[in-house]
């Protein structure tokens, strides 16, 4: 098979990943896989504030945050507020909500 020239340029990015690159990315998925699955409890001030946050950089309104206990009750949660918001026999505004577990 035919090796790609690897280009990048401020505007494009092609041709494959360099060696440096892969590692990067190895390192990155390990990163990111470790907190996907970590069960230390959150700090729910903290993670309410960062949402918080968030939603202030980007000029959104604020959500309600809802901290649970488990991804069971925050797949209940999540499907139960998207329902409620998505009613249309609901005459108040919806309310934008995230959910975190505990």
């Amino acid at each position: 098979m035919k090796q790609e020239k690897i280009i990048r340029r401020p505007d494009f990015a092609g041709g494959g990943l360099t060696e440096a690159e892969r590692a990067a990315m190895a390192e990155h998925v390990k990163q990111w896989t470790a907190r996907a699955f970590r069960t230390d409890p959150i700090e729910p001030d903290k993670i309410t504030s960062a949402i918080h946050g968030m939603y202030r950089a980007a000029k959104l309104k604020e959500p309600r945050v809802v901290i649970v206990p488990s991804p069971l009750v925050m797949a209940i949660a999540g499907g139960t507020t998207t329902v409620w918001n998505a009613s249309p026999s609901r005459t108040r505004r919806p309310f934008e909500t995230s959910i975190c577990l505990t």
